[in-house]
Order: C-alpha cells, then sequence, then structure tokens
C-alpha cells in the first residue's frame, strides 16, 4: 500500500524544529509500505527537522520512502544533512574520562585536589 502525506496540508509552508517532524509518525499509516512525502507549497525546511525527518526515514527500514515536488533549497539541506551524518563528527575535544570513586569521602578529595 502506497501513502501520500502532503507536509503543507500538516505544517504549512514551513517545517522547522525536531518536535514538529516527530509529529509526522502520527501520519504515517501502518500498513503502507510505500510514504510517499509531497513537499509542494513547502518554502522552508529547518536542519534540525531535517535531521529527526532522517530519524523517522532510518527508524522505518520496513517502509519505502520517496520525496516528490522538492525545491531546490530542500534538496540541499537534505543532501547537506545527509552529508553530515554519513561524516564523522569531530568536535575538537578530548573524550571525556569516566571516574568511579568508592566513598564520598575518595570524590571529595578527588574534588579538593582540583
Amino acid at each position: 500500500m502506497t501513502q501520500t502525506i502532503k507536509l503543507y496540508d500538516i505544517y504549512h509552508a514551513d517545517l522547522f524544529s525536531r518536535a514538529k517532524a516527530s509529529l509526522l509518525v502520527e501520519n504515517i499509516n501502518p500498513k503502507a509500505d510505500r510514504v510517499i512525502l509531497d513537499f509542494d507549497g513547502i518554502t522552508f525546511m529547518s536542519r534540525s527537522f531535517t535531521d529527526e525527518l532522517y530519524n523517522i526515514v532510518i527508524d522505518s527500514p520496513e517502509k519505502d520512502f520517496l520525496y516528490l515536488h522538492r525545491n531546490d533549497d530542500i534538496r540541499i539541506m537534505m543532501e547537506k544533512v545527509a552529508d553530515g551524518r554519513n561524516r564523522d563528527r569531530q568536535l575538537g575535544i578530548p573524550p571525556a574520562q569516566m571516574l568511579s570513586f568508592n566513598s564520598q569521602s575518595e570524590l571529595a578529595d578527588f574534588l579538593v585536589m582540583q
């Protein structure tokens, strides 16, 4: 079964925030094996919405997602986010060291020494 979701009918012209993207799950028919996301009328899509959209698509490997009527800005945003998700993150800081203490006094001694 194929389902078409017109994003404009849910969100209007602007797609923004992870919370709003997560609402999309409520509109996906569980019986659909193919979901067409129709971007007709969408003029803006934020990076956070796009990243969460990818989370939804990746978390539904049993569904085939297709995109319809994406303008150049939407297409570019999706390409940039997909590229960023596939690249190793380099934060520029060393990984945190995990410490454990056997008692509150050991923790207190450690904190005093810092």
